[in-house]
């Protein structure tokens, strides 16, 4: 039998990203292929949010399936959890060509990234890789300051509740080091429509 090329996830029934709140319109790469989530079958144990999509997911249309998909599904194994038990996501759907390309979609991604997850069961834990995924889910400029934090849905349908608990435990912490308090509080001003995703 002759070697097939898998072909591309149909992405059809997941319609435009614009009416899962994405704000394609302000997006530098809003003519770009996107790259929906990947849902687990059935409820899925563990949420996994990534930066954005590479080369290959672009093409493949599916999140995690370059070289940092092997390694996710071997880091996944070694911990007892099978890739389909896994909801993969991204902060951003598109492929970006610039680091400023990529920050800017995934605040334009933002809002759909937020609406999705909590739409997911309450109860699973959510885990952010990479920097562009701890700001879009937390609200956090480092990935270090998401230390210590287990999210999960139920934390983000109430998002304000969950960053004012956030809030306390960091000013407990009173890590000089880490301006994990300040990040928070410009994430509750954004979340109260104070402030405007910059």
């Amino acid at each position: 039998m002759a070697w097939e090329r898998p072909q591309p996830r149909d992405v059809s029934d997941y319609g435009n990203p614009r009416d899962h709140g994405a704000h394609c319109d302000s997006c530098p790469l809003k003519d770009s292929r996107f790259v929906p989530a990947l849902l687990s079958k059935g409820k899925p144990r563990l949420i996994i949010v990534g930066e954005g999509p590479g080369h290959n997911e672009a093409v493949m249309r599916e999140p995690f399936v370059g070289r940092t998909g092997k390694l996710l599904d071997s880091t996944l194994e070694s911990v007892g959890i099978q890739r389909d038990e896994v909801t993969l996501n991204n902060s951003s759907m598109c492929l970006p060509e610039t680091d400023k390309d990529a920050e800017r979609s995934a605040e334009c991604c933002a809002p759909r990234l937020l609406k999705e997850l909590q739409g997911y069961p309450a109860d699973v834990p959510i885990m952010a890789l990479g920097k562009a995924a701890s700001r879009s889910v937390l609200g956090v400029k480092s990935i270090l300051l998401s230390r210590g934090f287990i999210w999960t849905a139920r934390d983000l349908a109430n998002p304000l509740k969950a960053v004012d608990a956030a809030i306390r435990k960091a000013e407990r912490e009173k890590n000089p080091k880490m301006d994990r308090i300040g990040d928070l509080r410009l994430r509750k001003k954004i979340l109260e429509g104070r402030q405007a995703i910059m």
